[in-house]
């Protein structure tokens, strides 16, 4: 048992507290963060003012802070005799026994009135606990009269979280609750009595959405300014992905919102999609939840949670789940003219705005499996033939539009509430949040737009289990578990509002193109591995999208996709002078198939071409593909040199002796270097060579998996640049930064 120290006028008092586990679990940052950082803090509660400091007791391992017990101390200022509270504040900062803590920065702010005048000495600034006896009630949550929540997403995600925000401030009593996407924000329409969230997601290589780019410009690198709004920020970003690039977009928003007159009324919140971003959120929503202040009047607080409740209760008799929260959905039974349609094979004809600008219809012309072992789960290539008017460069992506299983589409209709007909035709509510097209049927919804395999959101996830305390990181994300699954676990049925507001759209899939345009201007290739798995609980998963391009059958099937131009990943312009290092692993190869293909058609114009190298890997022998490939680029000068890895397996040495050891090498007639191992180990064994490559201003290409292969060969690069360069931990990182900023390190990486 810890105690804290609180003095007041009255005197001093000791408040006993919880353990730190205790605390973690109860969410308190305040004491956390005093006695995590050792950072002083101070405090404004009304017209009395307070600086906390944390004294930890020493514990076997002094890293291990989360099992360290402490002590916060909590000293009174002399309460001020101007209303200038925050004039008063800074002086007492001056003649305080802390003030070393501030030209330190080690200083945390919480009160209004007084963060716009020590944002610079400030960190980051940490919620007040509501629960926490030290905490004044006024510095529980703020009066607003609106709240704005603004979206920037590229697959949705964000969106999706935003309605989720949306329904909860609905249920806390906001009426005065928007969502909009990003580039409708304007700093000159902002209002002091008005909260304002923001949901923005990184993409690409530090990267905002498509759609937001012009609006961040604006906001970064303007000097607009407005008077002190409300907001904060929740970034979604992958950490093991991307960790160079990690939330860059929201850190930026964040600052650039600050700098124009922002208040953060939160610390800025950066969901990891490595981890679990699902909880991340939930986590701050709670927080979000204390900051705001409910607007419903008596009568409102009376009523409608009764409706609810009672609707609710009815329901769990029946094992129906419904949360009641959503509105009622229009439908109406199919027209004959449309039963003879149905189901459609694609939505353009009725929503083409739920596909992307330039989608077209294309054709599977050929789909086969690459991998020489058939029996494996190897890589396979699709190809499709492009209309007319539409074009592609080398290095760009192809956009597709996977379709869900029939055999789930079927599982789901069993477990919706009340036997609705999958040729049921559901019309537009009076609602304007529904998140899917509508003037569609069921079975087309369920098809096209939603993805059936997402697991439930936190707050959906508690419903369906009919328990507070769901451990959503460990019970339901790692464990892929799904609405589906849930359902018939509980032996449940759902309510078609609620499956169809909780299911996430299902996104198009980004695929590297494999093919040259200058080679197939007319046809594209796309390179993939129908995926796989198994979940903790045992049960077989499979990809939507791989499964769904694994069932194409040639001349038959046809496909919805648009190019996405993919501007940063280009060949050299003058690649006579320009040497080339391409890296990549698995699915990785595609675009570089497509760069081979470019530069052997190149060598066969007999134009002349920079020495290039190729670091490629795959899982074993039996998972190589395009091996013949590689070798007429070898021959005909295409590349000059290539280093072929496989994780697992034997090499054959010169001698003609097997070798299975780390350092087995042999070199074929053609000139490709076979070794057992991995990518990145390779690149490294090379790094001298790889370090002169750099200086000499070539252009590196980095194509594969993010979260392991990408961040590996990343690892390894600065290594390279330490060993060989000379260069300092953090003067390696920033030189990467800048090869990235001026094209010549390209990546291509697939999350």
């Amino acid at each position: 048992m810890s105690w804290i120290m609180f003095p007041d006028a009255a005197g001093r008092h000791h408040l006993p507290i919880m353990s730190m586990a205790m605390m973690m679990m109860r969410t308190n940052p305040l004491r956390s963060y005093v006695a995590r950082t050792g950072t002083t803090v101070f405090v404004s509660t009304s017209m009395r003012y307070y600086y906390l400091t944390a004294v930890a007791k020493a514990e076997p391992n002094p890293d291990v802070t989360t099992t360290r017990s402490f002590s916060v101390a909590a000293t009174p200022l002399k309460s001020p005799s101007t209303g200038n509270s925050s004039r008063f504040l800074l002086h007492s900062l001056k003649t305080s026994p802390v003030s070393a803590a501030m030209s330190s920065k080690k200083l945390s702010v919480f009160g209004r009135g007084i963060t716009r005048f020590l944002t610079t000495a400030a960190t980051p600034l940490v919620p007040l606990d509501p629960e926490d006896p030290c905490v004044d009630p006024q510095l529980e949550s703020e009066p607003f009269y609106q709240v704005c929540i603004y979206y920037a997403s590229q697959t949705g995600t964000a969106q999706l979280f935003g309605q989720d925000l949306q329904h909860a401030l609905a249920e806390r009593g906001y009426n005065q609750v928007t969502m909009q996407p990003l580039q409708d924000f304007s700093l000159q329409d902002t209002a002091k009595d008005t909260l304002y969230l923001f949901l923005v997601s990184t993409t690409g290589v530090g990267e905002p959405p498509d759609h937001a780019r012009g609006v961040f410009q604006t906001l970064t690198q303007s000097h607009e300014t407005a008077d002190n709004f409300n907001f904060s920020v929740f970034g979604l970003g992958n950490q093991k992905a991307h960790p160079n690039h990690y939330n860059t977009v929201a850190k930026t928003l964040d600052t650039s919102l600050q700098e124009a007159g922002g208040r953060a009324v939160l610390p800025i919140r950066l969901g990891d999609d490595g981890d679990c971003i699902e909880d991340d959120f939930d986590q701050w929503l709670d927080q979000i939840m204390t900051v705001v202040k409910s607007t419903k009047q008596d009568n409102e607080t009376e009523a409608a949670p009764e409706k609810v409740a009672t609707i609710s209760q009815e329901l769990q008799q029946s094992h129906v789940v419904c949360s009641g929260k959503y509105p009622t959905l229009h439908l109406q039974e199919t027209l004959s003219e449309h039963a003879r349609e149905y189901p459609r094979h694609n939505l353009l004809d009725m929503c083409p705005s739920f596909y992307q600008d330039g989608s077209r219809v294309l054709s599977v012309t050929e789909n086969r499996l690459l991998s020489s072992d058939p029996t494996t789960n190897g890589l396979a290539e699709l190809r499709l033939d492009l209309p007319d008017n539409v074009t592609y460069e080398t290095g760009d992506h192809l956009v597709l539009y996977p379709r869900n299983a029939d055999f789930m589409i079927q599982a789901y209709l069993q477990v919706v509430a009340d036997d609705v007909a999958p040729s049921t035709i559901i019309q537009e509510p009076s609602d304007s949040t529904y998140p899917h097209p509508t003037g569609i049927t069921l079975y087309e919804t369920l098809q096209h737009c939603v993805d059936l395999q997402a697991t439930p959101s936190p707050s959906m996830a508690r419903l369906l289990m009919d328990r507070p305390d769901v451990d959503y990181k460990r019970e339901i994300a790692h464990a892929g578990r799904t609405i589906l699954d849930l359902l018939l676990s509980m032996d449940k049925t759902i309510a078609l509002e609620d499956l169809l507001y909780q299911l996430p759209p299902l996104q198009p899939r980004y695929y590297s193109i494999a093919s040259s345009a200058a080679v197939h201007p007319h046809q594209v290739f796309l390179t993939y591995r129908p995926v796989q798995y198994i979940t903790t609980r045992g049960a077989l998963c499979h990809g939507v999208c791989t499964q769904y391009m694994s069932r194409l059958s040639p001349g038959t099937s046809k496909v919805v996709a648009s190019v996405r131009s993919n501007p940063g990943f280009r060949l050299p312009v003058n690649q006579a002078t320009t040497g080339v290092f391409m890296i990549a692993g698995g699915c990785g190869v595609a675009p570089i198939r497509a760069f081979l293909e470019e530069r052997i058609q190149r060598a066969a114009n007999h134009e002349s071409l920079a020495p290039s190298s190729l670091f490629l890997g795959f899982r074993d022998q039996s998972d190589e593909v395009y091996g013949d490939f590689v070798q007429q680029a070898l021959e005909s000068g295409a590349i000059t040199k290539n280093y072929l890895n496989f994780q697992i397996g034997k090499t054959t040495t010169t001698n003609g002796d097997d070798d299975n050891t780390e350092q087995a090498e042999s070199l074929s007639a053609a000139g490709s270097v076979v070794k057992i191992g991995l990518v990145s180990d390779r690149v490294r064994q090379h790094g001298a060579e790889f370090w002169e490559h750099c200086q000499a201003g070539g252009v590196t290409y980095l194509c594969g998996g993010a979260r392991t292969f990408g961040v590996a060969i990343e690892n390894q690069v600065h290594a390279i640049f330490q060993e060989h360069g000379g260069l300092s931990a953090e003067e390696a990182t920033v030189y990467l930064q800048e090869l990235i900023r001026d094209g010549l390190f390209c990546e291509d990486l697939a999350d």
